[in-house]
């Protein structure tokens, strides 16, 4: 009966992580929508809101965020190669996405130079974890107690957050990859570099 009562716990754990994972995607994609419509330039064709249907590697301004560090979008055969899906231009999840870069500037002889530090990045992050969330739908006036009156906040003081940690980071990314690039690296130097940019984004 105890590990059915904790395997039951995990279930639930689950499904709230999986339910606010979804909202905080659904959200994204409409803020992000949003930005890139009020950028400038905007882009040629506006984003739907609500239609993914020409976003993704279909849409050059998003396509040109997405793009992995190692390909062009300007490049007409980068492109071309991405939308065929040649070997020579695959996408996958160890690819590192342009957004990633502050500006989308890749630098090949200083790759985490402006890594983490790209303006939609911090503006995915805020809106996650800084932004005020709409409370949960109230209850009928008459049924509601004083313990059951909600409140605006954001997530980061719900979780007690006091910095920005690297999980935070890849989770804001939706990129799972990113955790192992903070919390495993391959030699003091690239410590250091982390160390540096925890720094950068705590200021």
């Amino acid at each position: 009966m105890h590990q059915l009562t904790w395997f039951l716990i995990f279930i639930q754990l689950n499904q709230g992580a999986d339910s606010a994972r979804g909202n905080d995607t659904a959200s994204i994609k409409l803020a992000v929508a949003s930005w890139l419509n009020e950028s400038s330039p905007p882009p040629n064709l506006p984003i739907h809101l609500h239609d993914k249907t020409g976003r993704g590697f279909y849409n050059d301004v998003t396509a040109k965020l997405l793009c992995p560090v190692d390909f062009n979008w300007a490049d007409t055969v980068a492109k071309e190669g991405i939308w065929n899906y040649e070997l020579d231009f695959q996408v996958t999840a160890h690819s590192w996405p342009s957004f990633l870069y502050k500006d989308g500037e890749y630098d090949r002889d200083d790759p985490t130079k402006g890594l983490f530090k790209d303006s939609f990045l911090i503006r995915t992050f805020k809106h996650i974890f800084t932004s005020p969330k709409l409370p949960p739908e109230p209850l009928p006036k008459q049924s509601r107690t004083q313990s059951e009156c909600h409140t605006w906040s954001d997530v980061a003081t719900l979780l007690g957050m006091h910095s920005v940690q690297p999980r935070a980071m890849a989770y804001s990314a939706f990129y799972v990859y990113i955790v192992d690039y903070f919390e495993n690296p391959p030699t003091p130097t690239a410590k250091a570099s982390i160390d540096s940019l925890l720094m950068w984004w705590n200021q």
